[in-house]
């Protein structure tokens, strides 16, 4: 699929405007993250910790899979503006993202919305999925708000 000019997203407004490629979340990416904010909870990397814990193994940090959006996000909208992170709604993290689990994501549109000064809101409607052991679930929902100001 091609990826989908900002200006066109009001079309899609309640739909889906597809799927990102899967992303490996490897043990690597989570030590760094977790190094980058200073938070070191063995949950995150320590595998025979979060067994003792009722977890497979060490799980991703919540933050970090929601921090994958814009990248993976980026491959399905296009634009020639600044982009501004708003804000967002409605964040749940479902499951945890193991390490070493592939996720990506589904983005739907459930607003576009012109403001003044060629500024344009629009809040999608993200769900991450996350794959291990040949078994895909929905790990997080979330609606991020960004601004996409004209040249």
């Amino acid at each position: 699929m091609e990826p989908i000019d900002v200006e066109a997203l009001s079309q899609y407004v309640g739909k889906s405007i597809g799927f990102s490629r899967w992303k490996t979340v490897t043990p690597e990416l989570i030590s760094q993250y977790a190094d980058t904010i200073n938070d070191h909870n063995k949950i995150h990397l320590d595998d025979a910790f979060a067994q003792s814990r009722g977890l497979p193994k060490a799980i991703a940090h919540g933050y970090l899979v929601v921090s994958l959006i814009p990248e993976l996000l980026m491959e399905l909208i296009t634009f020639e503006s600044g982009i501004l992170n708003y804000g967002g709604d409605n964040l749940v993290f479902k499951k945890p993202v193991v390490a070493g689990a592939a996720i990506r994501l589904e983005a739907g549109i459930f607003e576009h919305k012109a403001l003044r000064h060629g500024i344009t809101k629009v809040t999608f409607d993200i769900k991450i999925y996350s794959e291990w052991e040949a078994k895909e679930e929905l790990a997080v929902i979330f609606q991020p708000i960004f601004l996409f100001i004209k040249k």
